[in-house]
């Protein structure tokens, strides 16, 4: 009668080895994950802080240039930017240069026509809002794909929701600026499906 119970012990052993190591590995995890949320929280509120800045700046002065020219438009680019929404379809194409408009509302005509007046094509040699604001609008457009790969889009929907249009207009301004510079490439695909999130979760 003894060797059932040492198969006993060896299974109750056996078991217990595997639930140690589980909860060991879920431990892991947590920290891995709580790391990586603070090295996104501390890239945001520091390093992402000149570039926000940069950004807005560059696209409001803009604005109040491009918006006389079309007085129906909203007085604030953020308004236009919740009306137009995401572009439509570009997260289903394969390559970025080759996205088009078409029909579209009358809010998506107008962002398309004012991100396309900031990366003409073909690009000139000087860009209409500069070198800085270009930097600017990599930076954070790298931030939130490579961010939003390691995250899941409620995550970073919970902690970002205010930065909504700030990633409605890069999603605007990533084809636009590919289109310039004559650049294949799939774009931000991840940063576009945020966009759309939040812009499907707002209030």
């Amino acid at each position: 009668m003894t060797e059932p119970v040492v198969v006993f012990w060896v299974s109750v052993a056996n078991s217990g080895s595997s639930l140690t190591l589980a909860v060991l590995g879920v431990y892991a995890l947590w920290r891995y994950r709580s790391g990586e949320l603070q090295k996104m929280r501390e890239e945001y509120s520091h390093r992402g802080i000149p570039d926000r800045k940069e950004f807005w700046q560059c696209i409001d002065r803009a604005y109040l240039k491009f918006r006389p020219r079309r007085s129906t438009l909203p007085q604030s680019i953020k308004d236009l930017i919740d009306a137009a929404g995401p572009p439509p379809g570009i997260e289903k194409c394969r390559n970025v240069r080759e996205w088009e408009l078409h029909g579209g509302t009358l809010e998506q005509r107008e962002l398309w026509r004012f991100t396309t007046s900031i990366y003409p094509t073909p690009k000139p040699q000087e860009l209409p809002l500069g070198d800085a604001f270009d930097l600017a609008r990599s930076n954070l457009g790298d931030f939130w794909e490579r961010w939003s790969k390691r995250f899941r889009r409620l995550t970073l929907a919970n902690l970002y929701s205010k930065e909504r249009q700030s990633l409605l207009l890069l999603s605007w301004l990533d084809p636009a600026h590919r289109r310039s510079v004559g650049e294949d490439h799939k774009g931000k695909q991840t940063m576009y499906r945020l966009a759309s999130y939040l812009y499907r979760k707002r209030t």
